[in-house]
């Protein structure tokens, strides 16, 4: 393959169709692993994926998966177990991993099966971090990098794309690349009703609490706030604070909290 680089790690690349943004809400309908070793595929694992919800007959915006192409596709439950075996203990390979871990993290629980311990090579974080392109997303860098983008949109298309355009970041600034891996338990979920129920306690109890929060460049932080109103604005819902380190009120987007620490 004429994308690959010398000594570029061993990685499942790993990508999902969805049927929207939502994990608690929305579902993957189609998921693609491919295990890549010196630029060869020497595993794959790719299917539809039956949603169990219901999609547009003209099919799903983004991929343009229609109901009819998943009919008789195997269930997430039913895949479960095969995905943990493929992944545990592998280094995974995603375009925006903070999109597609959760839904994945979300799916293995519905199943009751342990979202697998691995690490993560995320490359729109290596291109924010790294690089500096005009735009950071799948398309955009494939463009970039004069990549045949046929077919994108479909799992198996975007993530071997997502690893020909990982082969040439690493070629670039290959250390950089390396200390940029990741365990996924940094790449953090909780479900957004739980968070905000566990802030609303704190409301209602007159507490103060810490939440650690990722922010637009995916920095994380802990801050401790005094929580004052949680509140939904076109769509995504939101938390008022007080900030007594810098005595100012701030607001926070409940998807980006990854965790709320009580005992402070």
């Amino acid at each position: 393959m004429e994308d690959i680089v010398k000594d570029v790690p061993e990685v499942v690349a790993l990508d999902i169709e969805t049927t929207g943004l939502k994990p608690e809400e929305d579902r993957i309908v189609e998921v693609a692993l491919l295990k890549i070793k010196n630029g060869i595929t020497c595993r794959k694992l790719t299917s539809f994926i039956y949603p169990k919800i219901k999609i547009p007959p003209s099919g799903l915006p983004v991929n343009k998966i229609k109901p009819f192409m998943l009919e008789g596709a195997p269930s997430f439950d039913d895949l479960a177990l095969e995905l943990a075996d493929f992944i545990k203990g592998e280094t995974l390979l995603i375009q925006n991993a903070y999109f597609d871990i959760p839904f994945l993290k979300t799916e293995f629980n519905r199943s009751g099966v342990k979202f697998p311990d691995t690490y993560v090579y995320d490359t729109l974080l290596l291109s924010k971090k790294l690089f500096s392109f005009e735009r950071n997303s799948l398309s955009y860098l494939a463009s970039f990098y004069k990549l045949d983008v046929s077919g994108m949109h479909r799992a198996e298309k975007d993530a071997m794309i997502t690893y020909k355009i990982f082969c040439r970041f690493f070629k670039e600034k290959p250390l950089e690349v390396l200390n940029m891996k990741k365990e996924t338990s940094e790449i953090n979920y909780i479900d957004t009703p739980l968070i905000r129920k566990n802030i609303q306690e704190a409301m209602n109890d007159g507490r103060e609490i810490c939440i650690k929060y990722r922010n637009r460049n995916f920095e994380i932080s802990t801050r401790r706030i005094e929580p004052i109103k949680i509140y939904n604005e076109s769509g995504k819902w939101y938390l008022n604070g007080f900030c007594s380190l810098n005595n100012v009120n701030r607001r926070f987007r409940l998807d980006k909290i990854l965790e709320v620490i009580d005992n402070i």
